[in-house]
């Protein structure tokens, strides 16, 4: 183990230099020790993942050192590499070892597979977090809630595993599935999530799903913790009492009306243009969607999980959807779209 901390800090040294980090990487060749294979692992790691000229050759020296790898410790740092190169490719391997012996490499594998699934849909991989989300372990829960969270995916069987885990008994966990549903709109987790605010024990991230649902039925709650919670977060627990505000609804509401007729009233002024402005959804999701001819775009007006019924700037916003508006009328033209259509 001190070995192969020792070789790690040389790693680090090394890694700015691709061509050097990988020759560097093959001169530790395969048939090293447990600590020289696993300082091997980190520095190819590093080497493909962080510059695509190598990643190819970096995934094949990987999977042949994955092929007969006993020792758990060269295992989770195989894993932990592979989770370097943002790239489903590396799947296959990392489903050696869902079910490894060791709670490292399953705790690798978790971490890992955060990238198979970000760099493109990838359902096998999802299946595999799935199952890791009902690991033993608190960590490897919570990594793989996290990763299923970010997915990307909402079919019926990652929001039950999601939902699975609000009931966690590791506290990270829990805030992961929180806030991973928040973002799909899940209001079954309102109940569950005004409990844990008021149970005097709430981390930033439940309070951020909190602002991220913005469901008024959240504000009591959420005035409850900022009682007394400290100063550190006090943006954090502000910025969610506004959203879930029943108040300010109103405010938001009539922000957007504003938008839309300026919009509306300036288009119109314009000679010759027929464009039509509609709004879809309610906040926080509203989006404006600008139709001229055949073409459409798509504005959302509220851009950031922070954003408040007071934050919307009407003047900036009303300048970008009418820029957007002109660029598809000029589009438009230029197809030899008809703008009286």
């Amino acid at each position: 183990m001190e070995l192969h901390r020792a070789l790690h800090e040389v790693l680090l040294r090394v890694r700015p230099f691709k061509a050097e980090a990988f020759a560097f990487a093959d001169e530790l060749g395969a048939g090293g020790d447990a600590a020289m294979r696993a300082s091997r692992a980190d520095l190819l790691g590093e080497v493909g993942g962080g510059d695509p000229d190598f990643r190819d050759e970096a995934l094949s020296v990987i999977e042949e050192m994955s092929a007969d790898e006993q020792d758990a410790e060269v295992v989770a740092s195989l894993a932990a590499a592979l989770g370097k190169m943002w790239d489903s490719r590396t799947t296959p391997l990392l489903l050696r070892w869902t079910r490894h012996a060791d709670d490292n490499v399953r705790f690798a594998v978790a971490s890992a597979l955060n990238g198979a699934v970000s760099s493109e849909a990838n359902p096998v991989a999802v299946d595999a977090l799935i199952e890791l989300t009902r690991d033993p372990v608190p960590i490897v829960r919570d990594w793989a809630t996290f990763g299923l969270g970010n997915c990307g995916s909402s079919a019926p069987e990652v929001v039950r595993a999601l939902l699975d885990r609000i009931g966690d008994d590791d506290a990270d966990t829990r805030a992961e599935a929180f806030m991973a549903l928040a973002e799909r709109r899940d209001d079954r987790i309102v109940d569950p999530l005004i409990a844990v605010l008021s149970s005097g024990s709430v981390g930033t991230l439940e309070v951020k799903a909190a602002a991220k649902l913005a469901d008024v039925r959240l504000h009591e709650a959420l005035l409850a913790v900022a009682d007394w919670w400290g100063d550190d977060h006090r943006g954090v627990i502000e910025a969610a009492i506004r959203r879930c505000d029943p108040e300010l609804r109103p405010v938001a509401v009539d922000m957007e009306r504003r938008v839309i007729e300026d919009v509306v009233h300036t288009l119109c002024g314009e000679e010759g243009v027929d464009a039509s402005v509609v709004a879809e959804g309610s906040y926080p999701d509203t989006a404006i969607e600008l139709r001229v001819g055949k073409l459409i775009e798509r504005w959302d007006l509220w851009h950031f999980d922070d954003d408040d019924p007071l934050s919307l700037d009407a003047e900036f916003t009303v300048r970008g959807l009418l820029n957007l508006a002109r660029s598809l009328i000029g589009g438009s033209v230029a197809s030899g779209g008809d703008l009286g259509q």
